[in-house]
């Protein structure tokens, strides 16, 4: 895009990286940044949200999978099919299965 030819990078170059991270499982890096996402004040997407579930859920981290999910909720950023399955697997990775039905039922 024109932005991040002139050296500011797009919410699309964001969910690159946080794609990568999940990839490799480095839900960490991940985490860090959707952070910087949020402080450059850019639009976190759906698919940026996604990206980061997904390496939560590599990880097994349901609680930070589950609290994102709640975020997408809170901010009218519609949960898609994969941030709902990534989130609820996550939960079923560690047993989680009272939080994977809440979340059917949200």
């Amino acid at each position: 895009s024109e932005s991040a030819s002139q050296g500011h990078l797009d919410v699309a170059c964001w969910n690159a990286g946080i794609s990568a991270c999940a990839q490799s499982v480095q839900w960490d890096r991940a985490l860090a940044l959707l952070s910087e996402v949020r402080l450059q004040r850019l639009n976190a997407s759906p698919v940026t949200y996604s990206a980061t579930i997904t390496a939560c859920e590599r990880a097994s981290l349901w609680a930070s999978a589950a609290q994102l999910l709640d975020v997408m909720h809170q901010t009218h950023i519609g949960p898609s099919a994969v941030s709902c399955a990534a989130a609820i697997s996550s939960c079923h990775r560690s047993s989680e299965w009272r939080c994977a039905i809440g979340m059917l039922d949200a």
